[in-house]
């Protein structure tokens, strides 16, 4: 394990680290490894890593521990790497400034892979990043695409490479803050339903074969949402009140139908990965899910696809529509005036040239919810919105 390797130092170092996000990281592993993170001052939410749900590359730490621990003083290191390190928000903002343990190094030149195909089925954008131990003289970024079959160099600034668009802030009620969809955390063949039929006002159908209450199971946008179709083609269901929170086991067996349906799937359930999803189970309530909350009940949400697209194209949904998992992001609104306020402001082209300056297009990454908080400014209360 390079984490472990001696502090010997090399005037070359090259390298391809794991390309892997903390939290898919098997859970002893993570329970080893999270000292570093201290240790080389990538922490910037303890609270997250701490429960194991932080989203920074392990590749950042690999970097962050060859450069200051094993690369001489005027040495040279290229890495393979995850363009996310560069141009996601939030998540790596203590990678990017290129230091630890009182040492600085710099970036001196990134060769952008988007068009190159030199791994074969990887999703995310990835490239090569040359850095140094040397004294930098100029700020500025050799920054390398590929085009019409060569190379072709620009010389950025590191402020406009990592943040080169200037939106206009959006004010919005923090009761408002973007929200992932909801996550089954794996049991989707639980949860998510592909067929719907009402029987009656209170008694539903799903997958032709288990009966549920209707109150339990709502619409859960699809891509095809986005596009001419206003009819659900899935449906999900939320063991959940209408303020957020999970049933009780007592509200759970006063449901007979939705005690029976969980029952059958108590093992699958209760066998669930993950910290959090954990912690849930063994307080008790093994039917739970994450990203659900009051934010999910609100009559109004401004939804956008946020994996694997090229464009921003947030729309209103009402009433029950629910959010799918990372696929898509929203924002909770309780009025219709403040969804449709809110709404026209990211439909400024500027918010669309923001999340290309990521260079995230057609990745996980592309407007994930830390994106758009990031252009967001949160006040306590909704009147000042006007």
């Amino acid at each position: 394990d390079f984490l472990e390797y001696e502090n010997k130092e090399f005037d070359i170092l090259f390298g391809n680290p794991p390309w892997c996000n903390f939290t898919d990281l098997p859970n002893e592993y993570k329970e080893h490894i999270k000292k570093y993170f201290f240790e080389y001052n990538l922490i910037e939410n303890a609270k997250k890593l701490l429960l194991g749900g932080a989203r920074i590359d392990i590749a950042a730490l690999i970097i962050q521990k060859a450069m200051v621990n094993n690369l001489k003083e005027n040495g040279k290191s290229v890495f393979f790497l995850p363009l996310s390190l560069f141009f996601n928000d939030g998540v790596h903002k203590t990678f990017k400034l290129f230091n630890a343990k009182n040492k600085i190094y710099y970036l001196n030149s990134i060769y952008d892979f988007d068009k190159v195909d030199a791994f074969i089925g990887i999703s995310t954008r990835y490239g090569i990043a040359a850095f140094t131990r040397e004294k930098k003289e100029s700020s500025r970024i050799s920054y390398y695409n590929f085009e019409n079959n060569e190379w072709h160099k620009k010389d950025i600034e590191a402020n406009e490479l990592f943040n080169p668009v200037d939106v206009p802030k959006i004010t919005v009620s923090k009761k408002s803050k973007p929200r992932q969809g909801i996550n089954p955390c794996g049991a989707i063949d639980v949860f998510v339903f592909k067929d719907f039929e009402k029987i009656d006002e209170n008694i539903c159908l799903v997958n032709k074969k288990w009966t549920l209450p209707t109150k339990f199971v709502y619409p859960l946008i699809t891509s095809n949402n986005f596009k001419d179709c206003d009819e659900p083609q899935k449906w999900v269901l939320l063991p959940y009140n209408n303020i957020g929170k999970p049933l009780t086991e007592q509200e759970v067996k006063n449901e007979p139908l939705l005690f029976s349906y969980l029952q059958n799937h108590k093992e699958k359930l209760t066998n669930r990965k993950g910290t959090i999803i954990q912690a849930q189970i063994k307080r008790g309530i093994w039917w739970a899910l994450l990203g659900v909350g009051a934010y999910n009940f609100s009559p109004y949400k401004i939804v956008w696809e946020a994996y694997g697209k090229s464009t921003f194209n947030p729309q209103i949904f009402k009433n029950d529509w629910q959010v799918n998992q990372s696929l898509q992001a929203f924002i909770p609104c309780a009025e219709q005036s403040t969804a449709e306020q809110i709404l026209e402001k990211l439909q400024n082209p500027k918010v669309e040239e923001y999340l290309h300056s990521f260079k995230a297009e057609g990745t996980m990454n592309w407007a994930q919810p830390g994106k758009i908080s990031s252009i967001l400014e949160f006040v306590e209360y909704p009147s000042l919105f006007n």
